[in-house]
């Protein structure tokens, strides 16, 4: 089984502080939470980033267990690379 290399687009980077900011605003220990979180799904989708489907285009989403956020990726075939393009709270309706 090949691993996958996973590139985090500036948008998804931004979409990340943009969360944790909120979370620090609420409970000093949620945005490490939050960060272990992202770095867990992540972690899975190096070793098998075609198991969730495909939502819209080529873009696939990849639910976090604990807070109301996906990951919004696609897999580039021939650089064996996950491209994580947005970490969107599962309410925001994404349009970029």
């Amino acid at each position: 089984m090949r691993k996958y290399s996973v590139l985090i687009l500036p948008s998804a980077k931004e979409d990340i502080r943009e969360a944790r900011k909120w979370y620090r605003q609420h409970n000093d220990q949620l945005p490490q939470k939050f960060t272990e979180e992202l770095k867990l799904i992540t972690e899975t989708l190096k070793l098998r980033p075609a198991v969730h489907a495909i939502r819209y285009r080529n873009v696939r989403f990849a639910q976090l267990y604990k807070f109301p956020y996906s990951i919004h990726y696609f897999i580039d075939e021939t650089s064996f690379t996950v491209n994580i393009i947005a970490v969107c709270h599962t309410a925001t309706n994404l349009k970029r």
